[in-house]
């Protein structure tokens, strides 16, 4: 009778104990998001469409591979990183996502997968 009094006395003790972990542990996870974002914003002086039209000249093959952008003759004209698309300077020139390309305004102008970049033809003009 007394270990089973005992167990229910410790009970409420241990999960107060892993609330309070968690909740730790997720305002850490949240406030080094925040920190993040902050320094990224910092970094990357984001561009306008124009930047990112000039490095996709025309409707060429474009692949990606290990976060490298590549023209048909397989030379880097970009970098794409953390959702990022960066030129050679890792200035911000767009954003990619879910199988989307997308200009510094968020407008989708293109497609990804399979290694390979699509773009609309009316963006590469």
């Amino acid at each position: 009778m007394r270990t089973k009094d005992l167990l229910l006395l410790l009970f409420p003790l241990c999960t107060i104990t892993i609330v309070c972990c968690n909740t730790t542990r997720n305002q850490t996870a949240s406030s080094f998001k925040k920190e993040t974002t902050i320094t990224d914003s910092k970094a990357n002086k984001v561009a306008d469409l124009n930047d990112i039209k000039a490095i996709f000249k025309n409707n060429a093959p474009y692949t990606y591979n290990n976060g490298f952008i590549l023209n048909k003759s397989g030379e880097t004209i970009a970098y794409c990183s953390n959702g990022y698309i960066l030129d050679k300077n890792k200035k911000t020139l767009g954003y990619y996502s879910n199988g989307y390309i997308l200009d510094s305004n968020y407008k989708t102008i293109g497609n990804y997968a399979n290694g390979y970049i699509t773009l609309k033809k009316n963006e590469t003009e």
